[in-house]
Order: C-alpha cells, then structure tokens, then sequence
C-alpha cells in the first residue's frame, strides 16, 4: 500500500472507527497525563512545608528550657513563624548553592562523621563524601543555621544596596534622638588623700590642704598617688560612678565651677574636687554621628528587606501547621514559626 492512501478520506474514517485505535490512543493520552501530574506532585511537594504536632511541641520543649515556662499563646505563635522562615531561608541556600564548596559545612560534616567512622584513618574528602551519601548536610542543625545564616545576610546586603541622603540620616537622628543624645560632660581635677599613708594626720592635712586650695596659696604635700590620676576630663555621670563611685559623681554634679568641694569620702579615700568644666547634655549635628547613622540606617535598610524577601518567598509555600495537642494552641492559618531539627515535606 502506498504511503499516499493513508491521506484517503476513506482510511482515516475506517481509522477513526477502529477500537484499536481508540486503545492506543487512550494510551498514550494517559502515559503523558501520568508524567505531567508526577511531575506537578514532585513539584507540589517540594513546595510544602509541614510543622508536625512533634515539631511544635519540641519548640515548646525548647522554649520551657529556656525560660523555665511553658509559652503562650503569641510566643508559639512566634515560635512556629521563626521555624517556618528558617525553613524557607535554608531551602532558599540549597537552590543558590550556598551548601556546595562552603568550608564551613565541610569542616562540620567532616567532624562529625569522624565521631561515628568505623576506621580512623580515612581522610577528611572520604569523610565528606560519606556525609553527603548520608544526606548529613540536609539534617544537621549547625549546617543548617550556618546556611540561613548566610542567605540572610546575603539578602539584607542587597537590600542596604541605595544612596545615603542627608535627609534620611536628619530623619533617624531625629526618630532616634535618645540613642544619640550626648550626656552632660564634667572636667574636674582632685587632690587624693589615701588614709593607708595619712593615718591619724588624715582629717588635720585634710583641712590643711583644702584651705590652701580655697585660697589659692601652694598647699604643701598636696595629694597623694591616685590610679586614675588627678584630672577627669569631659567624663559623664555614668562613667564619673564607674570610676570614683557614686558619691563623688553626686558632688560634682551639683558644683559650681571653679570653686573647691568640701571634702568626699570614697571606698578609696578622701577626694578634693574642683569642678573646671561642664558641658550640658545635647543632641550632635549629623556630622558628630555619621558614621553611626549610615551603619544604623544601613542595617535597617537590611532588616527591612530580609523580612520583605522572606514574605515573598514564604508565598510560594503551601504551609501546614498541625495540632500539637490539646494544651497546644494551633498557629493562625497560613503563618509558621525556629525548631532545632528540620521541618518536615510533605510525604516524609
């Protein structure tokens, strides 16, 4: 038969009518349905994330060591939607290939596979390639921080990525004006008596020296060694309290400049003060902070884009969060929170 009477309108009729025909057409019809929809179910499970009841109770279990409390409500909320963007960072790493050549995981693998190796003499790449095999890198919690880790910061990195306006660093010098307020600065300058070397002369040479400083005259054996020396300059409350203690701080807050204090006793001894110079507490131009600004705006900038990128990514999830019981409060659908093994897929 030629080739050409296949064409016949008379053929294709007889063709059409033919069960077998049907047969293998149906056949063929459901050989490339079956790939289609395994190839969708892969996909679809890739694409799911699952918090089992076990997993939140294990974030339950971690957060009453922690605190020593069971969590309510709001905190297993948050728990549950801090595991589920670790899972969705981690798996984020593993498509951007941030697990392969990173001497970090290796070294970790490597370790831990030399705690559990049956010979002692095999090398670090036999070691590494047998925790491959073993799929260590996917259900260690080390490596798996490490990576999300790194996938964060790779994702606040591009969004600090922009220009640094003046504006912008005024308005958050402005916003945060408490984190960048200057505290009142003093200078003053002390005569130390130690009462170790004054003994029983320490209230006699005390009176002696400080009415030689009122008046201006040389005071003769004026002072004694002191560690810190005998000038504080521009030093804040909080550091003068640090330094010589409460009591001097308190004195030389309320002086008048120049004139020399009554007498204040420490824990180390005796303190004659004069305070030289204040400087009230003000907030510094852009200039004095920039550097301090631009990092502040930078790491916010970071933040905010971490938490935009993770969002988007979250949405191609379809996320379950089961029961944990019936002391467990169940996580608002569609919101998932860090558990220290990985969340299961969907099938495992």
């Amino acid at each position: 038969m030629d080739v050409s009477d296949l064409v016949r309108p008379g053929i294709l009729k007889r063709l059409a009518r033919s069960p077998a025909c049907h047969f293998v057409v149906v056949g063929i019809l459901l050989f490339l349905a079956d790939g289609v929809w395994s190839r969708l179910g892969a996909t679809s499970a890739a694409r799911t994330i699952v918090l089992t009841g076990a997993d939140v109770r294990q974030l339950r279990r971690s957060f009453e060591q922690q605190f020593g409390r069971a969590p309510n409500p709001r905190e297993e909320t948050a728990l549950v939607d801090h595991a589920i963007d670790e899972e969705v960072l981690y798996r984020r790493a593993l498509e951007l290939g941030l697990d392969r050549g990173n001497r970090v995981v290796r070294q970790r693998l490597v370790a831990t596979m030399r705690l559990v190796a049956d010979d002692v003499a095999k090398d670090d790449e036999t070691l590494y390639r047998e925790a491959l095999r073993l799929q260590l890198d996917r259900t260690d919690v080390v490596v798996r921080r490490h990576l999300v880790q790194l996938v964060s910061l790779l994702l606040k990195r591009a969004g600090a990525i922009g220009p640094i306006r003046e504006a912008d660093l005024r308005r958050l010098l402005e916003r945060d004006a408490d984190r960048y307020r200057r505290a009142e600065t003093i200078t003053f300058t002390q005569v130390y008596l130690d009462p170790a070397r004054r003994g029983a002369r320490l209230e006699a040479d005390t009176a002696r020296i400080l009415a030689a400083l009122r008046s201006g005259r040389p005071a003769e054996g004026a002072g004694d060694p002191f560690l810190l020396g005998s000038t504080f300059t521009r030093r804040s409350q909080a550091e003068i309290r640090r330094l010589v203690g409460d009591r001097v701080a308190d004195w030389t807050a309320q002086a008048t400049l120049g004139d020399w204090l009554d007498p204040v006793r420490s824990t180390y001894g005796v303190h004659l003060l004069r305070v030289d110079e204040r400087i009230p507490g003000h907030l510094p131009a852009v200039a004095e902070v920039r550097n301090q600004l631009v990092a502040h705006l930078l790491e916010e900038r970071g933040e905010s884009a971490l938490r935009e990128k993770t969002a988007a990514l979250r949405a191609e999830y379809a996320i379950r969060v089961e029961r944990a019981g019936p002391a467990a409060s169940e996580a608002p659908r569609g919101t998932v929170l860090p558990v220290p093994r990985p969340v299961r897929e969907l099938g495992d």
